[in-house]
């Protein structure tokens, strides 16, 4: 999809479009008969009923997928019910307005068969819209156009032993054949990043972080198994602290776990120095897919990635 045209739906507030999709339906139809374009084509008043009520609850739909971040098929049943009631209440109006339109069995049921099958046609479309909305990514390779908050979330998530400095991270972006900076956002707006290797050995994924004022929407996991789906039969890997080492690190285990990733607990591993000055790192390897002979990975990964000179 045309990426300028996701942008600008984003940009539109939740529940704008029902609104005004509603609001014209209203005047349309409550407007006095007289008022009312004649045009001579045989049923063209019920196939305008069909369009109007299934547009209406085909945005109604998309509004509530964009607000709850998930789209189906039972949330569809409930929009289009909506828009079907709505159509009623529209029919019984006109009969007690007295304004030379009546009620009509006919009107109402036009406006539930579009409101019931135009979101059903669509209903592929507006999942991908939804996944859009819910979660996009795309891969830097000019830094200067990672949002400043990013920087901000990279240095707030991680210990100075466990993360690079930022103008290596920049430096990277702009110039690695092997490094990615994959950032994310939600709702057209930065909600985390992954910066992650292609070795030869598999995928190392360095860092992962999700903005905290989204964590509760569920977009972390859908963020990595997107990530690891994207990533075919190429392994994933990545470094945790070890489990009990302090409150957060069985959490963060239980997350990956969940999201398919194997805890190797009793494979010993230590994360090099990334700079003179900063401290080696005791840490445990999780890892996604087949992996092959973990060793090899691990040595690949401290001289690729942290410029060992011994990694053993």
């Amino acid at each position: 999809m045309n990426r300028k045209l996701l942008n600008f739906i984003d940009s539109i507030p939740v529940g704008c479009a029902t609104a005004l999709i509603f609001s014209i339906i209203a005047v349309l139809t409550l407007m006095p008969s007289s008022d009312v374009p004649s045009v001579n084509i045989p049923n063209i008043d019920k196939a305008v009923h069909a369009i109007m009520f299934g547009t209406l609850s085909t945005v109604m739909l998309f509004d509530v997928a964009r607000y709850r971040r998930h789209i189906s098929m039972p949330l569809l049943l409930i929009c289009a019910t909506i828009a079907s009631a709505i159509g009623g209440g529209i029919e019984l109006l006109q009969g007690a307005m007295s304004m030379g339109r009546g009620a009509e069995w006919a009107d109402l049921i036009a406006d539930t068969l579009g409101a019931f099958l135009l979101p059903m046609l669509l209903f592929k479309p507006l999942r991908e819209l939804t996944e859009y909305h819910t979660l996009s990514s795309s891969i830097i390779r000019n830094a200067n156009r990672i949002p400043a908050q990013i920087e901000q979330l990279y240095v707030n998530s991680f210990p100075v032993d466990e993360r690079r400095p930022w103008s290596e991270i920049e430096n990277m972006t702009n110039t690695s054949q092997m490094f990615r900076f994959t950032l994310l956002r939600s709702a057209g707006k930065p909600a985390g990043f992954i910066t992650w290797w292609k070795l030869k050995r598999g995928i190392y994924v360095e860092h992962f972080a999700i903005s905290p004022s989204m964590r509760s929407h569920g977009l972390g996991a859908m963020a990595l198994k997107r990530f690891c789906a994207e990533r075919g039969n190429s392994p994933v890997i990545l470094e945790v602290e070890p489990a009990g080492s302090e409150p957060m690190a069985d959490r963060r285990i239980g997350f990956y776990s969940r999201c398919g990733f194997k805890l190797h607990k009793d494979f010993d591993y230590i994360q090099p120095p990334y700079a003179p000055g900063l401290n080696p790192v005791r840490l445990q390897l999780m890892t996604y897919g087949d992996i092959g002979n973990l060793s090899d990975l691990a040595r690949e990964i401290k001289q690729e990635v942290y410029g060992a000179e011994n990694p053993d």
